[in-house]
């Protein structure tokens, strides 16, 4: 009897990271490049799915899938609008099904977070950004393989409380909650794992164009952004968590 794939669906939660597709093949296209650098992905076991939870708000089927993967958005997991609603509409479903792991990255592990009743808040008008060392817990250590991680970040919202059934895998002097897990059921990363340094400057850029980051805080991320990231042990995580 031949096994069927693993079923992989990849929530896109933002276009303006790559609005024409010209870059990646669109922020999904990114994440799915980015886990087929590990080999367990790129083979024909593993079949990705791309679905544009922010403007079409298409979802897959039930039964369909064996994983999600939310990425990351410039939008709140706070903010009123009708696809966020949905996707954590969507979200406190899959939580509550035993059969299908979910991955959060950034706005992904707060909405994962939220569906699971955390609450989601801002620190101000303060971003972390850029190349950021996270001291991690006992549970990070054991993922990990290490005492502390190095990830590009971008972010202001953060999660104030650790949901029931899951643990904390680390923490920033900004950010107490860098990350939930539990086995079997779910992993998430306040980080930007799938950011090599390339796609961190274009993400400098376009924040400070914005004027979501002022010169002195452009400055400092630009100054950060030098390439020396662990991405590469959170795929491994990943892919065991997801695969193992």
């Amino acid at each position: 009897m031949v096994q069927r794939p693993f079923r992989l669906a990849i929530l896109e939660c933002d276009h303006s990271l790559d609005p024409d597709g010209s870059l990646y093949g669109g922020y999904g296209g990114l994440i799915r490049s980015w886990l087929q650098r590990h080999e367990a992905f790129s083979g024909s076991n593993v079949e990705c799915t791309i679905w544009d939870v922010e403007t079409a708000q298409t979802y897959p089927a039930p039964g369909t899938f064996d994983a999600v993967v939310i990425t990351g958005s410039p939008t709140s997991v706070n903010d009123p609008f009708d696809w966020v609603r949905k996707l954590e509409q969507f979200m406190q479903g899959i939580v509550g099904d035993e059969k299908t792991k979910s991955v959060g990255l950034c706005f992904g592990h707060q909405l994962i977070a939220k569906a699971l009743g955390a609450p989601v808040g801002c620190r101000g008008s303060a971003l972390e950004t850029s190349e950021t060392s996270i001291a991690l817990s006992d549970t990070g250590k054991d993922l990990f393989k290490k005492d502390k991680i190095t990830l590009n970040m971008m972010h202001a919202d953060n999660v104030l409380s650790v949901p029931q059934g899951t643990a904390n895998i680390g923490s920033t002097e900004y950010c107490s909650i860098q990350g939930l897990y539990a086995p079997t059921k779910l992993l998430t990363i306040q980080a930007h794992p799938e950011f090599d340094r390339t796609t961190m400057q274009n993400v400098i850029k376009v924040m400070a164009d914005h004027g979501e980051l002022d010169e002195k805080a452009r400055i400092d991320a630009v100054a950060r952004n030098v390439g020396g990231t662990d991405a590469d042990l959170v795929l491994n995580a990943i892919a065991e968590f997801l695969l193992g």
